[in-house]
């Protein structure tokens, strides 16, 4: 019979990233030289002669956005909303707001490095001023990011 008292990571590329430390009451790991393609599902498994107990956990190892713009354009009739979330990693859920209102998505862009969510509004709907905000999420995390402007209605009188 084998014997393992010592923790190991079972995915060669890991190794180097991941450190065990043994305490009397257990062990616990720590990452090293973190990036985000540690993200995953852990699973710990501890057998003994009686028995196997097996826990898994998602861990998300995510990049803050280096820059959200927030970018609204009056048309005659609407209000173009335009978010652009840049540097963020894994892609973030991007949510349009006015006045506490979710807008939904007119169209969503991701590339590479940049995520674009655009949306409008009929002006008739909106209130002479408003909060517009575009909320930046990250699943499977606690991380959230809010940029808000203030929108006042431009007042367009005859001359």
């Amino acid at each position: 019979p084998h014997l393992q008292t010592e923790p190991q990571v079972v995915d060669l590329r890991f190794r180097q990233k991941i450190v065990f430390s043994k305490e009397v009451v257990g062990s616990w790991f720590k990452m090293v030289n973190i990036s985000t393609d540690l993200s995953g599902v852990y699973t710990c498994k501890v057998s003994t002669n009686t028995g196997e107990r097996i826990r898994r956990r998602r861990i998300t190892v995510y990049k803050t956005p280096a820059k959200i713009l927030l970018d609204v354009l009056e048309n005659q009739n609407d209000l173009k909303i335009s978010c652009s979330v840049s540097g963020c990693v894994p892609s973030p859920v991007v949510t349009l707001s006015i006045s506490g209102s979710v807008i939904p998505h007119t169209s969503v862009y991701t590339s590479t490095n940049t995520s674009t969510v655009t949306g409008s509004v009929l002006l008739p709907s909106v209130r002479d001023s408003a909060a517009i905000q575009c909320e930046v999420a990250v699943l499977h995390t606690n991380y959230t990011a809010t940029v808000e402007e203030y929108y006042t209605r431009h007042s367009h009188q005859a001359v």
